[in-house]
């Protein structure tokens, strides 16, 4: 009995050195990237190196959402051997931090099977910003002609900025004075609620970015 459980802890300690030992050394685990509003996407290069005495095989991956993808350029690594974990991360609409996580499915040439996490941080900033950043009325605000501001970033390659209403009570149009735009806007008799106005935002590529523009019409009980 007693030099079973031996077995099994010798096992078990053999198993624990073998992974510490066959585990990918990487340049770094975690890349931050800051991106213009206007980017379509986000490339980053996690480098790796196995510096175990035996093959690491690199059996898949996944990634934290379907806007990220990741291609790895070796799957069986030898040692002293290494490769790069190439990813792509399309932002979309998405203004703000991002946090994607890739989860890399490993396994060395003894069997033991192991996972390495990595990491993208992408700070994407709004290609514009509005003032007021939301339109707060009255009812003695309803037919009155609002202005809002619209300042875009000196380094935004913008055609054109156009607002979209799926509202019919609220209408819209942005005009444009070299690089400065106006959004003009008047809410109609009847409208209540909030309704998230939106900005298309179309940049030099043809890559278009929306962003949502809030109309709070306050009630008085």
């Amino acid at each position: 009995m007693k030099t079973g459980f031996i077995f099994i802890l010798i096992l078990l300690y053999s198993l624990t050195i073998s992974r510490s030992m066959a585990d990918l050394s990487w340049d770094k685990s975690s890349i931050e990237v800051n991106a213009g509003g206007g980017a379509a996407q986000v490339d980053a290069s996690f480098k790796y190196l196995n510096k175990s005495k035996g093959k690491i095989f690199i059996m898949g991956h996944s990634t934290s959402c379907g806007c990220t993808v990741a291609e790895i350029s070796e799957s069986v690594v030898n040692s002293g051997a290494g490769g790069d974990v190439h990813v792509v991360y399309t932002p979309g609409d998405a203004v703000g931090a991002q946090r994607k996580e890739i989860i890399i499915q490993c396994m060395d040439e003894n069997g033991a099977k192991f996972t390495d996490t990595l990491e993208l941080l992408v700070n994407i900033e709004s290609p514009i910003k509005l003032s007021p950043e939301y339109l707060d009325l009255q009812s003695k605000d309803l037919d009155q002609k609002k202005i809002v501001s619209i300042d875009v970033l000196p380094d935004a390659k913008i055609d054109s900025i156009e607002f979209v209403s799926t509202n019919s009570l609220i209408a819209g149009n942005v005009e444009r004075s070299g690089n400065k735009y106006t959004l003009n806007l008047i809410v109609m008799r009847g409208y209540s609620g909030v309704t998230q106005g939106q900005l298309v935002v179309t940049y030099g590529g043809g890559n278009k970015k929306t962003i949502e523009y809030p109309i709070v019409l306050e009630t008085t009980s």
